[in-house]
């Protein structure tokens, strides 16, 4: 049988082997938590730059969507401004229309010479050349709206030359009275016109002219 002494190197060398096998485990654990730790924190630190680089972006795009607005805001305002001046011009050519009309009426009271009548009334009509300010207004509106012109002409073909000029007025909110001015025609033969355009493009009302031309 084995002495006390015996059992006692044994036991302490039990005692031994199971700390050193502890100890092992220890270490190991120790190292797959400093492990997990340092990849906790290089997740950490990943998400911290990724977090900065979102915000970057984020800042980026509102500072380019405050450009995008400021943008939109000056060509807005500078269609406004164009449309003003169209608009502007327009019932410009009805007053101008409208003063030479009352001259010529006036002209036939005075004591010229019939002769002398008919070449001031020569004058007055050539000065009321409705081409020349056709063109001039044709152009300033193709500005404001380049691609008008070329959808109704699309979408209706059989609208005359004169009923597209109307069209153009009516866009402009112009009166009746105005437009016949500028056109040089009756304001009755401006209702027909409009009557001749709502029958070409099948609308019923005067409303919804309108609001289909003020879209274009």
């Amino acid at each position: 049988s084995l002495s006390r002494l015996q059992w006692l190197i044994i036991m302490d060398l039990v005692s031994i082997a199971a700390m050193s096998v502890f100890l092992y485990f220890l270490y190991k654990y120790n190292q797959n938590i400093k492990k997990l730790n340092e990849t906790l924190k290089n997740n950490h630190t990943e998400i911290l730059e990724k977090n900065n680089q979102l915000q970057t972006q984020q800042t980026d795009l509102a500072n380019l969507n405050t450009i995008l607005e400021s943008e939109v805001q000056f060509k807005q305002q500078l269609i406004e401004s164009k449309n003003q001046e169209l608009l502007n011009y327009a019932l410009i050519i009805a007053e101008n229309n409208d003063f030479l009309d009352d001259l010529k009426k006036n002209i036939t009271d005075t004591s010229l010479k019939p002769q002398e009548i008919r070449q001031l009334l020569q004058k007055i009509d050539a000065t009321q050349t409705k081409d020349k300010d056709w063109q001039t207004f044709k152009k300033m509106f193709d500005a404001v709206n380049p691609e008008f012109f070329k959808l109704l002409i699309a979408e209706y073909p059989d609208l005359s030359a004169q009923e597209l000029k109307l069209c153009a007025l009516i866009k402009l909110n112009i009166s009746s009275k105005e437009i016949a001015s500028i056109l040089r025609i009756a304001p009755e033969s401006v209702y027909k016109a409009r009557y001749r355009i709502r029958k070409k493009m099948n609308m019923d009302s005067e409303n919804k002219l309108n609001d289909y031309l003020f879209k274009i």
